[in-house]
Order: structure tokens, then C-alpha cells, then sequence
């Protein structure tokens, strides 16, 4: 996948609403403002993408017949428009010489399949982009998306070999999307074959690559987010609230692909039925995406065997997990920022922008005890901040009141008591 470069420098972009505090956060991430000038189309698209402005679709609204054929492609697959992609791709091949930029060309044929879920034919089309000199960074593209497919293939001991060849290219350009999707995928299958022990090692040490970083790409942001849902997965704990931060990046993306594969996890979360608050748009998407189909058909028969690694995983939770009837209130629609606690990173979702953020460690226990939406109890929020002393309101509110007075500063969210409980407004924390 190609990827969005966001910056990671200055203060985040302030409303007439947010108080002075939302400026003194330690590392802004992510920034949307003005494109300013650009000299043609093509520039103003690369622009577009480098700056952030990060809703996929308004890179459609500037597309005309003056853009690039691949840089129009590359706009359809990161859109999920995978058809409109395949055509002019096509076009593209029967034009070119055979050179290197042939192999690029046949590097985006390949992530239209991957992005279709056919992973052998996608290794296939990668295999044939070798015999035209791939330039290294395309070299590196190549063997990230072939391990990727051998992973979801389930022969992780290929994926393992072939991310050894990226592995080395990758440490010369470090600073490519498909460096920072390797990353993850290391994550994944050292999940496999070391042990979730050094998978989680890995990952944490990741998030702290990620926020030292001075651009960071919107979708290697998402594929550390879908690495976290794996790794819950994986460990059979309850990994509602990483799929649901996944299909609301998705959703600010507008990587529909993404927000499906989220939606399954989602609704395999709870009980497969019409009520379900996510069920009309999976089934929408899958009608629209055969990748999404697969994964959730496979994930509902219990006979198929031909799975991929997703469809098994997500499977094989629900063997050892009994779905939920009731999902808490999960609407993503009253959400506008998502918490990292541990890697302290904040995501506002429109316009997408992400922050690193001062917790003090009060403010880190307390902003944990909230990660259940539902709510919590003022004397649960006092136990986990202050300790095992008994809870009483009238000597202990106002320690309370304050610490959620500085909590609400930072995140720039509210967090009410309603009933003896506090909850978040519109945050969703991690």
C-alpha cells in the first residue's frame, strides 16, 4: 500500500473552543492544513499525500486527465477502487519497455490482487516484476508484499525467508512505507515462530520508533494498529477496542478494504445477528470487496480449510470466546479522537492528525481505568489512581474532579460523571 506522509512538527491546528493547553503537547504527528501552490496536477497530488490531507477521496476530487496514469492507479488502490486500478495498470504494462519502471507497474498490479485477497497470483505477478531490474526501493516493495502473502498463505516459515531478503534492503531505506510495514509484519510472524513474548517486545519498541519519527505514514500508523488487534487476537483477550480504533482509521483513510477486514472483527466480537450495530455495513462491503467476503465467509464455516492466516485467527477466537450479546454502546459515530494510553499518541479522526501527549502518572492510571466505555465507577477510578484506601465522595470528589480537569485539557475531550460513573465523550482510549 502506498502511504500518506504526515508531518511531525510544531502544534496541532486549534479551534475558537480548545483552551491554550491543546498547544503544549510534547510532539504533534500528524497536521492538515493548506496545500499552498503546486506547479501541475501531479505535484499538487504528491502534495496532497505528503502533507496529509488525509481523507483518501479528496485525492478523487483532483483527479483529471492530466495526472499520471500510475499515480492515478496508485490513488484507486488506496481508495480500494481496485478495478479502475487493474485498467489502467494494464494500459500501463502494454505501453512500457521493459525496464525497471515495467517492474513498478507489475508492484501495483500485485497489491491490486493482494488487495483483492489473491495471494498466491500476487506473489506471482511480484516474482515476474524481478526479470526488469527493479530499482531497490521497488526490490524492497516486491519482497515486503511476498512475505505478507506467504503470511496470510499460513507458510509463515516462507514469509520468514522472504522478509529476510526485505530485511536487508530495508536498513539502507528505512524511511519507505514498506520499511515501516515490515516492521509490523515482524511483529506478526516473530508472534508465530519466537513467541508473543518478543512479538510484544517488538511492537512496543516499534510504537517508540513511530513517535521519533519525523514523518509518519498514515498507513503504517494503521498497520500498527492492526498489529495490536493481532496480537490481542492472538492472545485470545479481548480485542474489541483495537478493531474498532482500526475501522475508524480506516474510515479516515477511506480505506474501505481495511474497514471491512476491522468489521469482522467487530462483529465477530458479538453474536452474528441483524441487530448487531455493524452487520448492515460489513454485509454492504462485502458485496463490494471479495477480499471482505472471503475472510468473514470463512470466518462463519467452520468446514472451510483453504483460509487465510486473518480468517483462521479471527476464527479460532470465536472457538475459545463466546460472543457478546450486547456491545456496549460501541457507535462509532460520536467518536472524534482515539488514546493510546501506554504509547501516549492521540488521534483525532477529521481532520486525521495524530500527537504525542505528557501523561502524568496519575493521569496515566486514570486515562487506563477508562478504556471501558461503559463507564466506571467513581470509587473503581479512586481505587486504581490513589490506591487500596476506602473511597469516601466527600473527602475524595475534589481529588477526583481535578485530576479529570487535567486529563480533559490534554485530550482535548470531556470526561463526565453521570450516575457515580465516569466515562469518556467522543474518545475512544486504548
Amino acid at each position: 500500500m502506498a502511504g500518506t506522509t504526515i508531518e511531525t512538527t510544531g502544534s496541532m491546528k486549534k479551534s475558537a473552543t480548545q483552551p491554550k493547553q491543546w498547544a503544549t503537547r510534547d510532539q504533534k504527528l500528524g497536521v492538515s492544513g493548506d496545500l499552498g501552490e503546486a506547479n501541475d496536477i501531479n505535484e499538487k497530488i504528491w502534495k496532497l499525500w505528503h502533507e496529509g490531507q488525509n481523507h483518501r477521496a479528496e485525492g478523487l476530487a483532483i483527479i483529471s486527465s492530466g495526472v499520471d496514469p500510475l499515480l492515478k492507479a496508485k490513488s484507486a488502490i488506496q481508495r480500494s477502487d481496485f478495478d479502475t486500478a487493474e485498467k489502467i495498470l494494464t494500459q500501463l504494462e502494454e505501453e512500457i519497455e521493459p525496464t525497471p519502471e515495467k517492474a513498478e507497474i507489475l508492484l501495483e498490479k500485485a497489491r491490486v490482487e493482494f488487495g483483492r485477497g489473491h495471494w498466491g497470483l500476487s506473489n506471482q505477478i511480484c516474482d515476474a516484476a524481478f526479470a526488469f531490474d527493479p530499482f531497490p526501493v521497488t526490490r524492497l516493495s516486491l519482497w515486503q508484499l511476498m512475505s505478507v502473502n506467504h503470511f496470510e498463505l499460513g507458510d509463515f516459515a516462507a514469509s520468514y525467508q522472504v522478509f529476510s531478503k526485505a530485511q536487508m534492503v530495508a536498513e539502507i531505506y528505512p524511511h519507505t512505507p514498506s520499511a515501516g510495514y515490515l516492521e509490523v509484519l515482524d511483529v506478526k510472524l516473530s508472534a508465530r515462530l519466537k513467541g508473543m513474548k518478543t512479538a510484544r517486545e517488538k511492537l512496543n519498541h516499534g510504537w517508540e520508533g513511530i513517535k521519533g519519527q519525523k514523518h509518519v505514514y498514515p498507513d503504517v500508523f494503521l498497520a500498527y494498529l492492526r498489529a495490536e488487534l493481532d496480537l490481542a487476537r492472538a492472545e485470545r483477550s479481548d480485542h474489541k477496542r483495537w478493531a474498532l480504533a482500526t475501522y475508524l482509521v480506516s474510515y479516515a483513510l477511506g480505506d474501505e478494504v481495511y474497514k471491512g477486514l476491522s468489521l469482522i472483527d467487530l462483529v465477530s466480537s458479538c453474536c452474528l445477528n441483524a441487530s448487531n450495530p455493524f452487520h448492515d455495513e460489513l454485509q454492504f462491503l462485502c458485496s463490494k470487496y471479495e477480499r471482505v467476503k472471503a475472510v468473514f465467509d470463512h470466518v462463519r464455516s467452520s468446514g472451510a480449510t483453504d483460509v487465510s492466516t486473518t480468517a483462521h485467527d479471527i476464527r479460532e477466537f470465536r472457538k475459545v470466546n463466546d460472543p457478546e450479546e450486547v456491545f456496549c454502546e460501541v457507535g462509532a459515530s460520536d467518536i472524534d479522537k482515539v488514546l493510546l494510553v501506554d504509547q501516549r499518541i492521540l488521534v483525532q479522526l477529521e481532520p486525521f492528525q495524530l500527537a504525542t501527549i505528557k501523561l502524568t502518572p496519575k493521569m496515566q492510571l486514570g486515562m487506563s481505568t477508562l478504556r471501558e466505555r461503559c463507564g466506571v465507577k467513581k470509587s473503581s477510578f479512586f481505587k486504581s489512581v490513589w490506591g487500596e484506601q476506602k473511597y469516601a465522595s466527600h473527602l475524595h470528589d475534589n481529588l477526583i474532579y481535578n485530576l479529570l480537569s487535567q486529563m480533559k485539557k490534554v485530550v482535548q475531550s470531556d470526561l463526565t460523571i453521570e450516575n457515580g460513573h465516569i466515562s469518556p465523550k467522543g474518545l475512544l482510549v486504548l
